[in-house]
């Protein structure tokens, strides 16, 4: 029976297959207008039914990787939008301090949750009122600074997770997952990477 967890995690799958493809493409310098049309003809065919198991690929993935979160469902879509129709509403946004917001609680969450030390954070998400008053309170600070980014991860997780948008029922989940923090972990080597270059070449001259 298909049911709305089903869909919406079924779809965070295709979205995720989706993007891949059209990083590729572009890779491939497809021009734009195939690119769109390439990229939509992925997204179908992963919801296409197999002969063998009768279920869709995106189905299969789904079954080995999970729900995504919201924020990797987020910035997903953010990039298929920013690639495709050229529009990036947060080109503006200090993308070093997303990335380290996310991989700050991620370092914490996952070993602990692996059975590092005594504390389990992830009981929070089953509802702690002061987990919930935390993710507030950073929410109103980041719309003061107007990082509308976090403030969209954040309000869209939590509606997410108070709907049952997914089939998991804990809100870390819905904030965070390990591939956009291994992502992130990877965004901020880099750019730490990059900023030494720089910093180095500035020296020789």
């Amino acid at each position: 029976m298909i049911t709305f967890t089903n869909l919406t995690g079924f779809a965070s799958i295709v979205i995720l297959v989706a993007t891949l493809a059209m990083l590729m493409f572009r890779l491939l310098r497809i021009p734009q207008p195939y690119l769109t049309l390439l990229t939509f003809a992925v997204a179908i065919i992963v919801c296409v039914p197999i002969p063998f198991g009768g279920l869709p690929p995106a189905a299969y993935l789904r079954g080995i990787m999970g729900d995504l979160s919201i924020t990797s469902q987020l910035l997903l879509i953010l990039t298929l939008l920013q690639y495709l129709t050229k529009w990036q509403p947060f080109q503006h946004q200090r993308k070093t301090l997303f990335w380290a917001i996310i991989v700050l609680p991620a370092l914490v969450l996952y070993p602990l949750v692996l059975g590092i030390g005594y504390v389990d954070p992830y009981r929070l998400g089953f509802g702690n009122a002061w987990f919930l008053a935390s993710l507030f309170i950073i929410t109103l600070a980041a719309y003061w600074k107007r990082f509308y980014l976090i403030v969209l991860c954040i309000a869209l997780a939590v509606f997410a997770w108070s709907v049952g948008w997914n089939e998991a029922n804990n809100l870390w989940n819905y904030l965070l997952d390990p591939f956009v923090a291994i992502y992130a972990i990877g965004a901020l080597l880099c750019g730490g990477a990059s900023a030494l270059v720089k910093l180095r070449r500035g020296h020789l001259q």
